[in-house]
């Protein structure tokens, strides 16, 4: 698979995609506060090929509001090596017992799911 089918494949599982200037236009913040966000966990970012970051729109709702509980699951998914890209693949991916994604268990407020559910994938992709 070639980079730009790869690239066709990942905006069709995660995206659209917020690039860092649309995400400050919406939210109405500054770049550093955006990347503060970033590095305090509040949002997840995906970095491409040519060093841009992307936002996947999916964590967040109508008006900007951020993905609830979303910080205690990227805290999880931080103590594995899983790149971003991975971590947001987990979590629009549906389970399949289930039919239904992390993403959407934590907008129906089943918190204590996906976190147990984090933290078994954290657990076994780490071994």
């Amino acid at each position: 698979m070639d980079e730009q089918e790869a690239t066709k494949r990942l905006d069709a599982a995660l995206g659209p995609f917020y690039d860092m200037d649309g995400l400050q236009a919406w939210l109405g913040l500054s770049e550093q506060a955006v990347l503060d966000l970033v590095v305090e966990g509040h949002i997840l970012s995906v970095e491409t090929m040519e060093g841009e970051l992307l936002f996947p729109s999916k964590q967040f709702g109508q008006e900007g509001a951020f993905l609830p509980h979303l910080s205690l699951v990227l805290r999880i998914m931080r103590r594995s090596n899983l790149n971003d890209w991975s971590t947001a693949l987990w979590l629009v991916n549906d389970d399949p017992q289930r039919d239904t994604s992390a993403v959407e268990l934590l907008r129906s407020g089943e918190v204590d799911t996906v976190l147990m559910e984090a933290s078994n994938f954290v657990e076994t992709w780490n071994h």
